[in-house]
């Protein structure tokens, strides 16, 4: 059950940050294409490979949620090899996806988008620049990928720490067995009205990347009788997303903070 409280927040988390990229991305006239700043694979130099490998990334990913759901088919059936097989494999998916990160990290990084300096497109014969992105493009992808980044490492930290578990034997106790058998579809359906109901107060608060950031825009143009300048709205909307990631942030280190201690007591009794 803890996996569907775990899966149901990372999914409002991952679409707060969707939704602000696309607010952000529909408001320039252009945008950088995908199949130019995804274009290399390591260990073939400047091959033009377009998102080869972001999809070999996604590939990682699909994989390991495949062994995930094959270690938990094999704990409903109670063989403990099968499930200490099926999160190995999950682990070493993880560390995959992981290491590729790092490495388009590195990639895009030594080709000069930072978050100080915007991605450029280069002329694949003549090597000169032809579009230059704008700079938040840089922010709103470090900002995302390194949030997904740090949710896989977590996974990753959790699942081994559940591996270790159980190879000792922790899940077989009669306390596990009994605690889980009182947990039903009804606690999970609360939970998630509870949290639709925290995400639509947090939805109308007057941050520019959010519904009430947009109502208080319109307020003001009421009030002042004339839109307000673009530039303006542009820096309110970075600020908003800066605020809002600091939310998330914190939210997620209270979490993990509260957690983990348990798991790690559990390890060593």
């Amino acid at each position: 059950m803890m996996m569907w409280y775990f899966l149901v927040s990372d999914a409002f988390s991952f679409a707060g940050l969707l939704i602000t990229y696309g607010a952000i991305r529909f408001s320039h006239q252009h945008w950088p294409e995908a199949n130019e700043v995804f274009s290399a694979f390591p260990f073939f130099g400047h091959t033009y490979l377009p998102l080869m490998f972001v999809s070999f990334m996604t590939f990682t990913l699909i994989m390991s949620s495949v062994t995930m759901v094959r270690a938990v088919q094999e704990g409903h059936r109670m063989n403990k090899k099968g499930v200490i097989f099926w999160l190995f494999l999950t682990i070493i998916g993880g560390f995959i996806f992981l290491g590729s990160q790092a490495w388009e990290w590195t990639h895009l990084i030594h080709g000069g988008m930072t978050l100080a300096t915007p991605w450029q497109q280069l002329d694949h014969h003549t090597g000169e620049v032809v579009y230059t992105a704008p700079l938040i493009f840089g922010h709103l992808f470090y900002t995302i990928t390194g949030f997904h980044g740090f949710h896989v490492s977590t996974g990753v930290l959790i699942n081994i720490i559940i591996l270790i578990q159980t190879i000792r034997g922790v899940y077989e106790r009669p306390k596990m067995t009994g605690d889980a058998a009182r947990v039903g579809l009804s606690s999970l359906i609360s939970f998630v009205a509870f949290l639709s109901l925290q995400l639509g107060i947090l939805n109308l608060l007057p941050i520019p990347v959010l519904d009430g950031g947009h109502v208080m825009f319109l307020t003001l143009e009421s009030l002042l009788r004339r839109p307000i300048n673009i530039k303006i709205r542009e820096a309110a909307q970075q600020v908003g997303f800066i605020l809002l990631l600091v939310f998330i942030l914190i939210i997620s280190y209270n979490d993990i903070r509260r957690v983990l201690p348990i798991q790690i007591e559990e390890l060593f009794k």
